[in-house]
């Protein structure tokens, strides 16, 4: 009799605890829903870049040296290392030459999130990207022969297996 009325204590108490502690996860569930669904309408998620859409990045010479390990004193590594150096100086030069137009295709991308979230009017905001687009294109252009021609000369100095981790 008296394990008996333990053993129905014990499962009482067990039950008690299961459902305080559901509560308190749905509560801090809930908790966490409100405080991303609030964070996500705090943040500018349509942030444009029209540097990074136009596809104009920096290396980090020795990191890349790191990860594809090559030895510092290999031959190769000056030459790779410059190679990339040689990369970064001509993506400056894209950047600065056109800045006017990064400026500006920021500018309209821009005024066309505005006026979306204002109106909801998809079709407006498709026209004004595509122009933006548009703009970039030429820079994308530049972009890509030069990263082709980092390719190129890198496939010249790095092995096969080193290649293929870079590409």
């Amino acid at each position: 009799m008296r394990t008996l009325l333990v053993l129905l204590v014990l499962i009482q108490s067990s039950f008690v605890y299961s459902q305080q502690r559901l509560q308190r996860g749905a509560q801090s569930s809930q908790g966490r829903v409100q405080q991303q669904r609030g964070s996500l309408s705090n943040t500018n998620r349509s942030e444009f870049n029209s540097k990074k859409r136009s596809g104009i990045n920096k290396f980090n010479e020795k990191k890349i040296v790191k990860l594809l390990k090559i030895v510092k004193n290999d031959s190769v590594a000056p030459k790779i290392k410059a190679s990339f150096l040689t990369y970064n100086v001509a993506m400056d030069s894209i950047s600065i030459a056109n800045k006017e137009v990064f400026r500006d295709a920021d500018n309209m991308a821009k005024s066309a999130i505005q006026s979306v979230q204002r109106s909801k009017n998809r079709e407006v905001f498709n026209n004004e990207m595509k122009l933006v687009f548009e703009k970039l294109k030429p820079i994308r252009e530049k972009v890509k022969l030069f990263s082709e021609t980092l390719n190129e000369s890198l496939a010249g100095l790095l092995t096969e297996k080193q290649y293929q981790k870079w590409v």
